[in-house]
């Protein structure tokens, strides 16, 4: 594994130096008040301490996830590796994950989200994923890292494809772009993508945000979002690592994935992006 937090953070400077990610202000100081960590859930874990406001599952993905059902720290979408062919576990000092090898293949940890906390999701004007990675080729048709979604269908993801180095936010079961942008995941160590949506927000470019280890990924991207556009997911599958057809998977390293039915503020989302840096388990 080429990734430490030494090495992420010196990542985020270098493109910091060449203008590819701009700094979110509002990420500087105490985290804010109406936020809330984690104390103690179910699995007797602290969750790193991570934001707890409106999520709807969290996902550590550690040894055993390929012969077992892959727990929820958070929610009950208890999710399922449906092809394991070409997935291996791996153990870095950084935290456990899961190894996807071939671009493209059946590999997939999937989970319909009708009866779950996720579904809650469905109708919501704001939502937020994030997952942490390591990307080194994306499908040219896009490898969905994580996500909701039917079949092809987007109903809230985040793709990548080294093609054209663009990681690209879609939804509500659409092949829609709303988001994209210009991002060279293949160069990048072990990273924190936090993708969030907030159809109220005022300006437009302001309705759907990626964060990078915290730093507000720019320029903002041309979108299709009308105000108070809600999701719509219907009976939808949440998938690591492929999308719920099983054709886009990356070769890539994925670690961990959230959902939250809340837009994280930016302050929430360099909070989580440190500590997951450091330490993802």
């Amino acid at each position: 594994m080429r990734a430490s937090f030494l090495l992420a953070i010196g990542a985020v400077s270098a493109f910091l130096g060449c203008g590819r990610l701009g700094f979110d202000a509002s990420q500087t100081g105490t985290p804010d008040a109406a936020s809330s960590s984690d104390a103690s859930p179910a699995d007797g874990s602290t969750d790193l301490n991570l934001v707890s406001r409106a999520v709807l599952s969290r996902y550590f993905l550690a040894e055993g996830v390929i012969d077992a059902p892959v727990a929820s720290s958070r929610g009950d979408l208890e999710l399922e590796v449906l092809d394991a062919t070409n997935l291996e576990t791996l153990s870095p000092s950084s935290g456990r994950g899961v190894r996807f090898n071939v671009v493209g293949g059946p590999d997939r940890i999937c989970a319909p989200i009708a009866g779950s906390t996720v579904a809650a999701i469905e109708g919501m004007n704001q939502a937020t994923l994030e997952i942490v990675a390591d990307i080194r080729v994306g499908h040219e048709f896009r490898s969905r890292l994580a996500g909701i979604g039917i079949g092809g269908q987007w109903g809230f993801s985040l793709g990548y494809s080294s093609a054209d180095t663009t990681i690209v936010y879609s939804m509500n079961n659409t092949q829609t772009v709303f988001g994209a942008w210009t991002v060279d995941a293949d160069a990048r160590d072990r990273a924190v993508y936090t993708v969030v949506y907030d159809s109220n927000e005022t300006a437009e470019a302001e309705r759907v945000r990626l964060y990078i280890n915290g730093l507000l990924a720019t320029p903002a991207p041309s979108q299709n979002i009308d105000s108070g556009m809600v999701l719509t997911v219907g009976a939808g599958i949440f998938c690591i690592g492929n999308s719920p057809e099983a054709t886009r998977a990356p070769d890539g390293d994925i670690f961990y994935a959230a959902l939250y039915s809340a837009a994280l503020t930016g302050s929430e989302v360099a909070r989580n992006s440190a500590r997951l840096l450091e330490f993802d388990d």
